[in-house]
């Protein structure tokens, strides 16, 4: 699933470049990606990570602060949906565990262990949910961005 990003980075790369006369295919050639991810970014399709926002700084001779500072609340924002969604599953798994162990405590036969069984598939499921969604989220971008700029400051 390909969802828009809300930012505004998108504009500000399409306006950056056509200042810069850059083709796409010019802009991809200096910082090493490729035409379409160039296209991407700027349709809001997807979002540069850190090494290519970098590369566009130097490109255009700014700093990373300058280039994102729109998008900087919205990337809070964002990690913090994102955080949400993990508490939220965690709790989902931690509640099923207990209801398992309470289970096996009273049953221990058969039922407790199929019980126990599926609530280890329950959490599997969980965990792989919790990895779409911050792959959906592209939150370990976002995380590695917004640490930078604490770093910068």
């Amino acid at each position: 699933m390909m969802t828009r990003c809300k930012m505004e980075i998108h504009e500000k790369l399409k306006k950056m470049r056509k200042q810069a006369n850059l083709t796409q295919d010019n802009l991809a050639e200096l910082i090493h990606v490729s035409r379409q991810t160039i296209s991407n970014w700027e349709n809001g399709k997807s979002y540069p990570d850190l090494q290519s926002l970098l590369l566009l700084c130097k490109v255009y001779d700014i700093s990373l602060s300058q280039l994102i500072e729109e998008d900087v609340v919205e990337m809070k924002r964002t990690v913090f949906k994102g955080k949400l969604y993990l508490f939220s599953f965690l709790l989902v798994s931690l509640i099923t565990l207990l209801l398992v162990c309470i289970s096996l405590i009273k049953h221990a036969g058969y039922f407790g262990f199929t019980l126990a069984g599926l609530s280890i598939i329950a959490i599997f499921l969980t965990s792989w949910k919790l990895e779409k969604i911050k792959k959906d989220l592209n939150l370990s971008n976002y995380k590695l961005i917004r640490n930078y700029l604490k770093n910068e400051e």
